[in-house]
């Protein structure tokens, strides 16, 4: 507990700094950072840094390697406790915090993990800056394959927690920090296509369970969201055709023949290893036989960038 004139000594150092530093309200906006670590009293509240993260970040320097990593554990195991008891935002809390006991160097403290809640966060940025966070200042330590595997379930079970939320884009992150290690990673590559699915990218959300076949392809949840797409593909190729049945049927400016012969053909969109990107819509609009091309040529490009044989 600070006593009265402690409190009022921190109120002058408050308002010497805001005259000091006028425009610092935010990290990353055009006033340097000063150093974490050689931060003046209260200097780290211009910057919307709280004590907690600084505390903890003290706290972290002074662990061994081996404290780290117990840590970690701990963390992981009291996450999954409430991951269990449905408590999807604590048990991210958890698993983003052992994410950051395990990172080389000295990487700051993320503000949800000095907060011990998701909802600051969320009021301030949304779940942008975690999902940046997952894997800056990550690397894989030598000699340490325990490491390496204990943070890739905690990025894989961010991925659950995120689905669970439906912060599609968080999921995303953490499952393209493990195929970064470990490309054929089976959950990694099954909640990359749920996280997909979520964001009704269902196109790429194929493109992933095609891919997960080939990996594993007595995976039964993989088949289930294969028969999930599929299904949702014809809803949405008959919602699109129907609604354009009924407004040429009510007096539509244009009928469909009209439209086809005035229409010029739009030119693939080209991506530098000559495939073509289709939004959702086009790719509905494909025939079976072409969505099958689409999908074999996109496996056979991700083959190729991860050096597997086509």
């Amino acid at each position: 507990m600070t006593s009265p004139g402690n409190d009022t000594m921190l109120h002058d150092q408050l308002a010497a700094l805001r005259e000091k530093y006028p425009q610092a309200t935010l990290v990353g906006d055009d006033t340097p950072l000063p150093s974490r670590t050689h931060m003046e009293v209260g200097q780290e509240k211009l910057y919307h840094i709280s004590k907690q993260a600084l505390g903890l970040e003290e706290m972290r320097r002074e662990m061994s390697s081996e404290s780290r990593l117990s840590r970690a554990e701990e963390l992981k195991c009291d996450a999954n406790q409430h991951f269990s008891k449905q408590q999807w935002r604590k048990s991210l809390v958890g698993y983003v915090a052992g994410i950051w006991f395990l990172k080389q160097g000295d990487p700051p403290c993320p503000e949800i993990v000095a907060s011990g809640s998701v909802d600051c966060v969320e009021r301030a940025e949304g779940l942008d800056s975690v999902s940046r966070s997952l894997g800056a200042g990550v690397g894989n330590e030598p000699g340490a394959p325990h490491v390496v595997e204990l943070r890739t379930v905690l990025h894989l079970n961010v991925a659950a927690a995120g689905l669970k939320m439906s912060e599609w884009a968080l999921a995303q992150s953490a499952c393209e920090y493990v195929l970064s290690v470990e490309p054929n990673h089976p959950k990694a590559l099954y909640r990359l296509a749920k996280a997909h699915e979520g964001a009704q990218d269902f196109a790429k959300s194929l493109v992933i369970v095609h891919r997960l076949l080939k990996v594993d392809p007595s995976n039964n949840e993989a088949r289930r969201l294969l028969v999930n797409l599929k299904s949702q593909q014809a809803k949405d190729r008959k919602m699109y055709g129907g609604l354009f049945d009924r407004s040429v049927a009510s007096g539509g400016l244009f009928s469909e023949e009209e439209l086809s012969r005035d229409q010029p053909k739009a030119a693939p969109k080209s991506l530098p290893n000559g495939t073509t990107t289709v939004s959702g819509k086009e790719f509905y609009a494909m025939s079976p036989e072409d969505q099958q091309k689409w999908v074999d040529e996109m496996n056979r490009q991700l083959a190729l960038e991860a050096g597997e044989a086509v």
